[in-house]
């Protein structure tokens, strides 16, 4: 008798195709914003002090395009995610502490033009590991609730991330 094949595991084709999708889902800026959903899409929701400043922050700081919106509640498309912010300031932490944090690990060049576009950092971008395979470029953000958001980029993301840097 002949095991199942583990239906949660993807292959390196269905991840690449992802990919492609994600790159082809963009607003012209590089940035995947929105697109077409062909296969799963990581969905993060987390606590906002003002909902409409949030939404103003992700969309003109950031690029994200609004998607659902409720009195309570709204959906962004954040680098190929779903992102729910949700209007419960109680909720949100103070002082948000650095170990709670989300990001985007996005490639080379789209991460400098995304930091060129930046004006405020809570830590600078900066290059660690220069010269060597784990080449990484990182930079912290934060959304007006305190949100830490980590950007960060590969020079040889296949090195670091396998099969899902082959996807990028």
């Amino acid at each position: 008798m002949q095991r199942a094949r583990n239906s949660g595991a993807i292959s390196r084709k269905t991840a690449l195709d992802r990919a492609r999708v994600a790159r082809a889902a963009t607003d012209g800026t590089g940035f995947a914003c929105v697109g077409t959903v062909t296969g799963p899409v990581f969905h993060l929701s987390f606590p906002v002090r003002d909902l409409d400043a949030s939404i103003a922050f992700y969309q003109n700081v950031l690029g994200c395009t609004l998607g659902r919106r409720e009195p309570v509640w709204a959906d962004i498309a954040l680098f190929g995610a779903q992102v729910t912010l949700q209007h419960v300031p109680g909720d949100v932490l103070d002082p948000m502490p650095r170990s709670r944090h989300f990001g985007a690990t996005l490639g080379w060049s789209e991460w400098e033009a995304l930091i060129a576009r930046l004006t405020q950092f809570v830590e600078a971008p900066r290059i660690d590991y220069a010269g060597e395979p784990r080449e990484q470029a990182k930079a912290m953000i934060v959304d007006p609730s305190g949100n830490f958001i980590e950007l960060k980029a590969y020079r040889e993301s296949e090195t670091v991330l396998g099969v899902l840097g082959a996807a990028g």
